[in-house]
């Protein structure tokens, strides 16, 4: 049950003359002192600030002196002189001008095609102050068929677009289930969920812009979407918790649906891709708590990585287990015929310290697929390597010198037949285990990294999987526990 919003509360927003227009689809155009061009569906000030959306829908705010001048209606009106940025303002500063646009990037990647009907959308009232965002009064409503501004009836739902707008003052809005649609997080807020079966379900894109934070989140149903992180606090120390967007992440994308991340982002356990295709920029790391999880791709997913992205899982001294595992019916993707590799993709797998260690840090299992598109492939790969290979990553460590035991391990009784550009350094002697070593020999422009701890042909090993077996050393990882896991997965996906 939700409140209306008080006469307290209502008194607390300072709306200008331009809060009280329509904010239907009227094309405006917000221009920023620093230069920069803003198309948007509304320009209307809310507590001081004027709140924007995008033509599919995400929302931001600004604070009136970043403004140069707003028109609308063909009408133009000028805040402010152009001027340089403060350096607080270019700290705060995301590149994007639009977290669900494809400015920059050569291609129009699946969300920037997809088209969203009009929902409303919900800013939190009072920023600087947190709660719980299932009550409406912490709201101000903009109706999905436009209309002045109101203060909103009800809490969000999965119909609804989010903004919490940027604060001196942190504060966090609290959620439990909750299913929402787009979702912008500013400077100052956090959204948080709770912790295992607690998470926010979201449907649509979301904006981390600097300064914004996030928490137990599970992405969910058709459509293409976007993860967009801009804040690149900590990038260069991955297990700081700074990045974190999740505990264990679960992704399940249907009817061909994609989730494409961007920015420094990671999860303290495991990765399940359930569903749907995950494009991967820039940098993502797994397993950076616990030390234990893996990154699953299930059957009919994909995972697509694209020219520069890097993966990574947990801590370089730990000896980890089955890191990584493509089961029977899924796809990972170096580069696609589209967009293909213009520089490396890195996998960075935990490392084992004793020789007698049989457990991998990547499995395909049989049916499983790998594919490799380079617009260069002498030059552009996927490389595989140990976590603390990480290329331009300050610190970095080396793994001991060949002939100690120690190095990364891979299981490929999957499909890898043709792969052209490909690499590995900081593997194991007889590392990597394949059920059809001819497969390899089909592989072209393969590179061998100086810390491999034999030559080229002393990395191969003869591996046998019996007919319903996924690993070797993991009896219970069958095509039975990974349709249970599936199983499970769906039934826990419950929208309304």
């Amino acid at each position: 049950m939700t409140r209306p919003m008080s006469l307290a509360t209502l008194a607390l927003l300072t709306f200008a003359p331009a809060a009280l227009a329509d904010t239907a689809k009227t094309p405006c155009l917000i221009e920023l002192v620093d230069g920069r061009r803003v198309p948007s569906t509304m320009a209307v000030e809310l507590n001081g600030r004027i709140v924007a959306r995008s033509p599919k829908g995400l929302a931001q705010s600004f604070a009136k002196a970043e403004i140069h001048a707003i028109t609308e209606n063909g009408r133009r009106r000028v805040l402010n002189p152009r001027r340089a940025l403060t350096p607080a303002e270019q700290a705060a500063r995301s590149e994007a001008v639009w977290g669900d646009a494809a400015e920059g990037l050569g291609h129009t990647p699946p969300y920037a095609a997809q088209e969203w009907p009009a929902a409303r959308l919900l800013v939190w009232a009072k920023p600087g102050q947190g709660g719980h965002g299932g009550d409406g009064d912490r709201w101000v409503e903009f109706p999905a068929a436009g209309g002045p501004a109101r203060p909103a009836r009800n809490g969000p739902d999965k119909d609804t677009d989010l903004l919490l707008p940027a604060s001196d003052k942190g504060y966090t809005v609290t959620a439990k289930r909750d299913v929402l649609r787009h979702v912008t997080i500013e400077r100052g807020a956090s959204l948080r969920g709770e912790h295992w079966h607690g998470e926010v379900h979201l449907s649509g894109n979301t904006w981390l812009k600097p300064g914004g934070r996030c928490m137990y989140m599970r992405f969910i149903g058709p459509g293409h979407t976007v993860f967009r992180r801009d804040d690149r606090t900590g990038e260069n120390d991955p297990y700081n918790g700074a990045h974190a967007i999740t505990h264990r992440l679960m992704i399940l994308k249907h009817e061909g649906g994609s989730l494409e991340f961007f920015g420094v982002n990671s999860t303290e356990d495991e990765v399940m891709l359930y569903s749907g295709t995950m494009y991967l920029n820039d940098k993502f790391y797994y397993n950076t708590k616990t030390r234990t999880g893996v990154f699953a791709i299930f059957e009919g997913a994909t995972l697509e990585m694209r020219p520069g992205a890097v993966l990574a899982t947990g801590k370089p001294a730990t000896r980890m287990g089955l890191n990584f595992s493509v089961y029977n019916g899924a796809l990972l993707r170096a580069g696609s015929k589209d967009v293909p590799l213009t520089e490396n993709a890195y996998i960075l797998l935990g490392w084992q310290g004793k020789p007698t260690d049989r457990q991998s840090g990547f499995y395909m299992a049989g049916g499983s697929r790998m594919e490799v598109h380079s617009a260069d492939p002498a030059k552009a790969r996927l490389v595989f390597s140990a976590v603390n290979d990480e290329p331009d990553r300050p610190g970095r460590r080396k793994t001991d010198g060949p002939g100690k035991g120690h190095g990364i391990m891979l299981h490929l009784a999957g499909h890898t037949e043709g792969l052209t550009g490909v690499g590995f350094n900081h593997v194991r002697k007889g590392g990597i285990h394949m059920t059809d070593l001819a497969a390899a020999k089909t592989w072209k422009h393969v590179w061998y990294g100086r810390e491999n701890a034999a030559g080229a042909e002393g990395l191969f090993a003869a591996m046998v999987l019996s007919e319903d077996e996924y690993h070797p050393h993991k009896p219970g990882q069958n095509r039975g526990w990974v349709e249970r896991q599936t199983t499970n997965a769906m039934k826990a996906y419950k929208p309304e």
